[in-house]
Parts: structure tokens; C-alpha cells; sequence
């Protein structure tokens, strides 16, 4: 396969679970600040949303932050995903979604690893690490590394970190994997 393939690789998006999609709704939407992308099926009611099966959420121009979910049937396991931050908003944010009570796990602090980084869980127990570079954010083109990784910490989940090309800091970001794939993509930002 020609390597020139991969290189066209612009974007991740997460499928997370959801026990109930109206509430997911709610709490990305008017907690966290998300926008509603889409909904399935397309014309749900308002009165019925259980029917709601699926749902797209973002935040970011271009939606660079998107998820998606689907309601849950059978066994539900919560996911976990890293979202990056410009460098002077993390903190602000962070002290907003602790002023309307949302569930902090991981206050905010400096890591070895070279992210400032805080974790939030949402209604249905996931995990979000918001973070920004110590160096000062990414800007103009980059190149970026994407681990997709089983982890020890999180037994039986699968993560995504996206860590820009400083080798040092990515290896030490993959210290905790199983297993992982990893994909090199440059990027305008």
C-alpha cells in the first residue's frame, strides 16, 4: 500500500456509547459547550426522543473536535478520548466547568509528559482529558503522531492521543500502551 494513502489522513473521530442520546445531548450541548450536529433518525420527535439512536457532537471550527454516538444496547463500557485546547483557553474552561458543577476527575496540572492537561467524565461515566502543549500550542503546519493504543491504566479500553512530533514527548505519552498503531499525518492548524 503506497504510504501516499495514509498521508491523506485528516481527522479522527470517536464512537462513544450512550445510554440514552437525549441526555447525551443535553449535557455535551449545555454543559460543555458542544454544538448538535446531527441526530438519527433524521425527523425524531422532541415528544418520543428515545427513538434517537445516534447523535454528532462538536466543538472547534471545522468540527475539529467531533464525536459521535450511538445508544447503547446490551453491556455498556464507558470510552475515554484527549481533546487539545488552544494555549491561553484551557484553564479558562476549566474553571467554567467547575463552576456549574461538572464531574472533575483529574484537576488541572502540569504533566511530565509536556501536556497541561485536566479530565472531566461525562453523564454516561466517559472519560475527557482536555489538554494543551507546554510548548505553547500547535500552529502553521505539523506534523502529528496518532497512537491507537489498548492501555494498562484503562483495562480493556482503547484510547487515541494525538502528540505533536517531538519524539521524546510522544514516546513518553505511549508509556502506559499494550499494544498500538501508529499513523504520522502533517497538518495545517
Amino acid at each position: 500500500m503506497s504510504s501516499e494513502i495514509l498521508k491523506s489522513a485528516w481527522k479522527v473521530i470517536p464512537m462513544f456509547q450512550s445510554r440514552s442520546i437525549p441526555l447525551t445531548i443535553k449535557f455535551y450541548t449545555e454543559k460543555l459547550g458542544f454544538e448538535l450536529a446531527s441526530v438519527k433518525p433524521e425527523g425524531s420527535s422532541e415528544e418520543d426522543p428515545s427513538e434517537q439512536t445516534f447523535c454528532s457532537l462538536f466543538i472547534g471550527k471545522k468540527a475539529d473536535a467531533n464525536f459521535y454516538f450511538s445508544k447503547a444496547t446490551g453491556d455498556f463500557t464507558p470510552s475515554q478520548a484527549t481533546i487539545a485546547l488552544g494555549t491561553s483557553e484551557l484553564d479558562e474552561y476549566y474553571n467554567h466547568l467547575r463552576s456549574i458543577d461538572v464531574d472533575i476527575v483529574e484537576d488541572v496540572e502540569d504533566t511530565p509528559w509536556g501536556y497541561r492537561q485536566f479530565s472531566v467524565k461525562d453523564n454516561d461515566g466517559n472519560l475527557l482529558t482536555f489538554f494543551k502543549f507546554l510548548e505553547g500550542g500547535i500552529r502553521g503546519k505539523t506534523e502529528l503522531y496518532l497512537a491507537l493504543s489498548g492501555s494498562k491504566k484503562y483495562e480493556g479500553q482503547h484510547c487515541a492521543h494525538a502528540v505533536d512530533a517531538n519524539p521524546n514527548i510522544f514516546r513518553r505519552d505511549l508509556g502506559g500502551v499494550t499494544s498500538s498503531m501508529v499513523l504520522k499525518a502533517t497538518m495545517d492548524t
